[in-house]
């Protein structure tokens, strides 16, 4: 909103992430617990559903790197660590949520034998499973494709789908 706002970034060459919360527009920045990609070659993201329910995913890809799923629920005061990689699907897939439960992580690429999919979440991120998409009426069945992210505003959202067919794209969302 206007007035609540967040500020997430790295400390320096550490691998600590700053978390700033302001809910006067800016004008004052409070500390929250940050977190740590486990790498200096690592980034991260933050998200919220509303003031209180928000998600943040740190990303590590030196030798030491991870990947972790935190959720708040209340605005950033404390986080807790939700399932670490998503049973398979990329890690570096940014995980979209509409809902303290329902959340999804595109597969950003997909090899020819798998099917076109996205990962979902309904239990805030600690189990994970495909949910399939069948093509449209008009494109073959067996057509594959490349998944855009998730994009929410409350609990509707929408996902564009690239099928690279007969030498074209086609694209649904």
């Amino acid at each position: 909103s206007p007035a609540d706002g967040w500020l997430l970034a790295r400390n320096g060459g550490s691998t600590e992430t700053i978390l700033r919360h302001t809910l006067d527009g800016g004008r004052i920045w409070i500390t929250q617990p940050g977190g740590d990609t486990g790498s200096n070659g690592g980034w991260e993201t933050i998200s919220f559903t509303n003031s209180s329910v928000g998600w943040r995913q740190q990303f590590g890809d030196g030798s030491n790197g991870h990947f972790a799923l935190q959720r708040t629920l209340n605005g950033g005061t404390t986080w807790s660590t939700r399932s670490p990689d998503p049973h398979g699907s990329c890690v570096f897939a940014n995980d979209v949520f509409s809902s303290r439960s329902v959340g999804f992580a595109a597969a950003l690429w997909a090899p020819a034998t798998n099917p076109t999919h996205l990962w979902q979440t309904r239990d805030g991120g600690i189990n994970w499973s495909v949910l399939t998409l069948a093509p449209p009426p008009a494109l073959p069945r067996t057509a594959l494709g490349l998944y855009g992210e998730p994009k929410f505003s409350g609990p509707n959202g929408v996902v564009f789908v690239d099928y690279p067919v007969n030498n074209h794209q086609a694209i649904y969302f």
